[in-house]
């Protein structure tokens, strides 16, 4: 298994971006404006689970250095 770094400053931003999580709550619906994105619903805890158990899994094994975006297309290639 692949090793890295954890410097200061990602130590920080970690430690910043765990304080500031806002789960959505069950049954809360986007406004329409706001819905803009390929799949246009909402992410639940499932879903970003599915993608980690994925890239831990031995069926990744030759998926190397790359951000996985499970956002529903909300960033643009």
């Amino acid at each position: 298994m692949g090793g890295g770094y954890l410097l200061p400053v990602a130590e920080r931003s970690a430690e910043d971006n765990s304080h500031h999580t806002t789960p959505v709550p069950e049954g809360v619906r986007l406004p329409r404006q706001n819905i803009k994105t390929p799949i246009p619903r909402v992410s639940d805890p499932e879903r970003q689970a599915a993608v980690v158990a994925f890239l831990l899994s031995d069926d990744a094994s030759f998926t190397t250095g790359t951000a996985v975006g499970v956002n529903g297309g909300y960033t643009p290639i």
